[in-house]
């Protein structure tokens, strides 16, 4: 699913009548379709789950338009065509793993299949659990959950706001890889908020770099790492050369 940010406009209500803060300004963004996946990284407060906010129609531009597959991003999300993975897993305390996985299916008129269901609990690793409730199970634990139920409903477009923060590397590594095959079999598209530069290298087709206040414009860095990509990558010479340059482009952006 191609994403298309059309010289926008978003700017923060100021607190206590003060003027607006504007964050995007003439913003033009495009993620192509086929990718499989795209990194937003920036220094902290650029904007980057703001950003992600309005690719999933959560937000909407003053200026401007955001599209998805050539449709309003606000269709797109009522259709049930774009799934959400936030920071906080924000799970139901009274459902079980299976009945939180088998939410958006529910509500979303479907008839959830048990395999389907099941099987997507199987694939972050959480089968053992599945009659849990949310306070059995760690931070970590919840988060994959929350995977499961975005992917379960089988979303065109998939954003990451940051959900494996919390989780060690070969944790995240391995969830990611497994964004990555679904994002294949499915011919979907995932971007990825990170502050961490391996994940962002590791999980993507194209970094785009935020910088500037406003941001007028990003500077998207191509991975050229081969696909399917495994937890062996991270030691190849390029995935080493491509972290070190995009660190540099981060360090500088830092100081504008």
């Amino acid at each position: 699913m191609s994403v298309d940010l059309n010289s926008i406009d978003f700017s923060f209500e100021g607190r206590g009548g003060r003027k607006k803060i504007p964050l995007f300004r003439s913003l033009t963004l495009r993620v192509p379709e086929g990718s499989v996946a795209a990194a937003l990284v920036g220094p902290s407060g650029a904007g980057k789950s703001t950003l992600l906010r309005l690719i999933g129609g959560l937000l909407q531009p003053q200026k401007g338009s955001v599209q998805c597959l050539g449709q309003d991003a606000r269709k797109c999300r009522e259709q049930g065509d774009i799934g959400f993975v936030f920071q906080s897993p924000a799970l139901l305390p009274w459902r079980t793993v299976e009945g939180n996985v088998r939410l958006p299916l529910e509500l979303g008129g479907k008839t959830p299949s048990e395999n389907r269901v099941e099987g997507m609990i199987a694939k972050v690793g959480l089968a053992s659990r599945i009659h849990d409730y949310p306070h059995e199970l760690s931070g970590g634990m919840q988060q994959r959950v929350a995977l499961a139920r975005a992917l379960v409903a089988r979303p065109k477009l998939l954003l990451l706001d940051e959900p494996f923060s919390q989780l060690d590397e070969i944790l995240r590594f391995e969830l990611l890889f497994k964004v990555q095959k679904y994002a294949a079999d499915f011919q979907a598209t995932v971007v990825l908020v990170t502050h961490d530069i391996s994940e962002a290298v590791i999980a993507s087709d194209t970094v785009y770099v935020l910088t500037g206040t406003p941001i007028s414009h990003v500077d998207p860095i191509s991975v050229d790492l081969s696909r399917p990509r495994a937890i062996e990558s991270a030691d190849s010479p390029a995935f080493h050369k491509l972290v070190s340059r995009l660190r540099s482009h981060l360090e500088e952006a830092s100081k504008v």
